[in-house]
């Protein structure tokens, strides 16, 4: 899936143009009117951190941050803690602003021929005071003729069996054509304030010109529009205007997709061409409104179908997944163990195992996988397989890492990797060997001392330095000693306002925890609790403890 590019369609209530906005391969991407926010929109009605893009694979994903007025796509409006997968020339709305999502090589659409997507569009500049733009009052779009109603049964019958956007054009323009007559229609839909792609036309132009201020009229009103001049004709304006071009009468209609113009139809009489008919406002209104609830058919059954593909494929991941992880709680010797692993995007990207070695040890390891997804998913089973695979057959702790870190650095692309905290702990020695491969998040909480993170000693994450070496670092474990680690999740969990629940208040909770089998719980609501709504990122908290008399 190439990067996307999300491209305004209004202004900002200060009149101020906000430039577009590329979707990289990194996220989440925070949308919103704060500075601090990815992509400022400058605009009252977009609230401060407004909503959150995240890529997991080659899918993009929105989904509201708790915003006042709400975001939509394609005018559906998104509930609370919905995440929607993305596509191109999807329309996305957060309140009533508009932006359109386009792949980023379509900066400009090129020249093509009728019918085809993609083909450039020229506006004109506004006319003069003489000429006027209007919305079309009710009476004067109440008749149609017989000739009109044939093209409208017609076109009811193109636009239910039309399968895309381009099929739903073409049916467009030919019926407003077996209406009108008129032999200049066009289909076309902004990709920028001042930017369109003509989706269908009823003839071939390299660069056909419309009228800039009609099409921001059928915007503003959301209803069809006319633009007439003085005494039946256009007033002059400078550069090519439409005086220029001869235009007598044109018309212009939104084609809505709930609320929000998706498209236009566009048509217009000129010089040396028959003027229009009577009816033909009242035609534009009604095929336009058969267009747009095409349109809104058609992005129905698109993000049903996106949804129905998510939900299959990530069904059967995380079923997969399931398998690979240990009971969430029990005991091996004199070590217990709990934890909770709960995936903020279906399939987790963590990976958690604990397992007996020989004599009393045993081999306790928690990690994160970078990226979100299937993918991520995959590569958490490949790691978590190997690691069990080096120690149950003798390996130590470090010689374990270092043959899957060389393993991952040989086999993944680059940018991939895994941050994992590993633990041997020998409750016969009062002992507890720990690797930090880039994690950052194993604690020891001592009896009568603060828990503490175990800094200091953090190597590489596996698979970004192919020849790295990794140390094992020897630490006490004495009876009642609890080793707890965690993934980033907690401590970098956001709340609505973007406030992470943070290394000391984890700390904290920690040290007031006297019951080792309820820390992960206990966790875990305070983390829930500070984040209001869906985890953001995957949670996972495990804690071994010396059972009594061990």
């Amino acid at each position: 899936m190439n990067d996307l590019v999300l491209r305004p369609l209004d202004p900002t209530s200060s009149g101020d143009v906000v430039p577009p906005f590329s979707l990289m391969a990194t996220g989440p991407l925070v949308v919103g009117r704060s500075s601090s926010a990815d992509w400022k929109i400058p605009d009252q009605v977009v609230s401060r951190r407004h909503a959150m893009f995240t890529r997991r694979g080659s899918q993009w994903y929105v989904h509201d941050l708790q915003s006042r007025h709400g975001t939509s796509v394609n005018g559906r409006p998104l509930a609370e803690g919905e995440q929607l997968p993305l596509g191109a020339g999807d329309m996305l709305q957060f309140g009533p602003w508009r932006c359109r999502l386009a792949a980023s090589e379509a900066v400009r659409p090129a020249p093509g021929v009728a019918g085809a997507s993609g083909r450039g569009t020229t506006l004109i500049g506004d006319p003069n005071p003489g000429a006027t733009v209007a919305r079309v009052v009710e009476r004067t779009r109440s008749g149609l003729g017989q000739r009109g109603l044939d093209a409208l049964l017609k076109a009811s019958e193109s636009l239910n069996a039309a399968a895309d956007d381009e099929a739903i054009a073409l049916a467009v323009v030919e019926a407003m054509h077996g209406g009108t007559g008129c032999p200049r229609i066009l289909v076309v839909r902004p990709l920028g304030p001042d930017e369109y792609e003509t989706l269908a036309a009823s003839r071939i132009e390299e660069t056909p010109r419309l009228s800039g201020s009609l099409l921001a009229g059928a915007a503003a009103e959301r209803s069809v529009v006319e633009l007439r001049g003085q005494a039946g004709g256009i007033a002059a304006e400078q550069g090519h205007s439409i005086v220029d071009l001869g235009i007598r009468t044109a018309i212009c209609a939104p084609m809505l997709v709930g609320d929000a113009p998706d498209a236009f139809v566009y048509l217009d009489s000129r010089a040396n061409e028959s003027a229009l008919p009577e009816d033909a406002t009242a035609f534009c209104h009604a095929v336009a409104r058969l267009g747009g609830l095409a349109l809104e058919r058609i992005r129905g059954a698109e993000l049903a179908a996106r949804h129905a593909r998510l939900s299959e494929g990530l069904g059967a991941a995380r079923n997969a997944q399931q398998l690979l992880l240990p009971p969430t709680s029990g005991a091996f010797g004199g070590v217990r163990y709990d934890y909770e692993c709960r995936p903020g995007r279906i399939v987790a990207g963590d990976l958690f195992d604990i397992l007996p070695l020989d004599g009393d040890r045993v081999a306790l390891f928690l990690g994160d996988v970078s990226g979100k997804g299937v993918g991520a998913g995959v590569l958490m089973a490949a790691t978590q397989s190997q690691l069990r695979t080096h120690l149950r057959s003798g390996a130590e702790l470090a010689e374990a890492l270092d043959a899957v870190n060389a393993d991952l650095a040989a086999r993944t692309a680059s940018g991939t990797f895994v941050t994992l905290f590993a633990a041997i702990l020998d409750p016969g020695a009062d002992r507890v060997s720990v690797v930090d491969a880039g994690h950052g998040y194993g604690v020891v909480a001592i009896p009568g001392e603060p828990p503490a993170f175990i800094r200091g000693h953090e190597g590489f994450p596996l698979g970004v330095v192919p020849d790295a070496a990794y140390d094992a670092l020897e630490l006490d474990f004495p009876a009642a000693a609890r080793l707890i680690t965690f993934s980033d999740g907690v401590v970098e969990q956001p709340n609505p306002d973007g406030v992470q629940f943070g290394e000391e208040a984890a700390l904290s909770l920690l040290a007031g925890i006297d019951d080792p089998a309820s820390t992960a719980a206990t966790i875990l609501a305070a983390v829930a609790g500070h984040a209001r709504a869906d985890l953001a990122d995957d949670f996972t908290v495990a804690t071994a403890w010396r059972v009594a008399g061990s």
